[in-house]
């Protein structure tokens, strides 16, 4: 699949689009949500060999206010990308066959809770 967050954006804006309309804000603060998430995954796995876990405990506010800034630069850009643009995705996957959309939205999921899986795994194992 070409563009997976697109898909994303498509199936979460049409899941909510009763209530959110075509802007498809809350496909947008998913992506956005992947995307921060996956990145301070990244950084928590990094400064696990630099430092031990205590230390990691003590700086907490620090890499809450980093992990914003990152949420907030994703939202800024993927609303830049794809806010109105639930028009366009539909026309690519109005037509897809329903065994590939089922797993399709598993794999959607699965992407929706991993991110999280890791950030709790990683503070654990930290």
């Amino acid at each position: 699949m070409k563009n997976w967050f697109g898909y994303i954006y498509y199936r979460v804006t049409k899941a909510y689009l009763k209530w959110d309309g075509t802007n498809g804000i809350v496909g947008i603060l998913s992506i956005s949500m992947i995307e921060a998430l996956l990145i301070a995954d990244f950084i928590l796995f990094g400064l696990s060999f630099f430092y031990r876990r205590s230390e990691l405990k003590s700086i907490p506010v620090n890499l809450g206010f980093v992990s914003l800034g990152i949420l907030a630069f994703f939202i800024i850009v993927n609303y830049i990308k794809y806010s109105g643009k639930y028009e366009i995705y539909k026309a690519l996957w109005m037509d897809e066959e329903i065994a590939d959309r089922r797993v399709r939205g598993f794999l959607i999921i699965g992407n929706l809770i991993l991110p999280w899986f890791l950030f709790f795994l990683l503070d654990r194992l930290t």
